[in-house]
């Protein structure tokens, strides 16, 4: 009975631990319409969420507990709209844009935009445009912790990312 159920537990641990699942499907908070009422996301969540009105706005923040880096997947239906996804870091008191992105209407409908090396303890925010009025969209957050990554800002000599042995990733935007 006992070796029945150890290799129960085996398997069911294998099987966790070999796939990738995302647990948290959520709905946009409506007022989620600035930096300061943007709504709080974690790595796995999906957020379902709706531009309104050709001016609607929807922000999200990402709090770095460790180095890594944040992928976020725009799902969305073919039609009409282009989307625009801006990631900024809240740095030095003003919010610094680290990345922008356009998805076109004829783009895939699972858009996955280039990481962003993200450092531990500092604050991202997702912004989500659109040129019209949208149907529902998905973003899919997911963070990986990684030492070996780009660290945003690293435009100049005095901003460099420290490396050490390793092989490391980064993004040209």
């Amino acid at each position: 009975m006992t070796k029945k159920m150890f290799f129960i537990m085996f398997i069911s641990l294998c099987i966790f631990s070999c796939s990738k699942v995302y647990a948290y499907e959520v709905y946009e908070h409506e007022n989620n319409v600035s930096y300061v009422k943007a709504q709080p996301v974690y790595s796995g969540y999906e957020v379902i969420g709706k531009i309104n009105e050709r001016d609607d706005s929807d922000y999200y923040k990402f709090k770095a507990e460790d180095n890594g880096k944040l992928t976020v997947t725009l799902k969305h239906t073919y039609d009409d709209t282009d989307w625009r996804i801006y990631v900024y870091m809240y740095v030095n008191g003003k919010y610094e844009e680290v990345q922008y992105t356009k998805v076109n209407s004829t783009d895939s409908e699972v858009y996955t935009l280039p990481f962003v090396g993200v450092v531990k303890g500092n604050t991202y925010y997702i912004n989500v445009e659109s040129g019209y009025y949208a149907d529902k969209y998905n973003l899919l957050f997911d963070f990986q912790k990684n030492e070996y990554i780009e660290r945003e800002f690293n435009d100049y000599y005095d901003e460099a990312t420290d490396v050490h042995v390793g092989t490391y990733e980064g993004i040209i935007n």
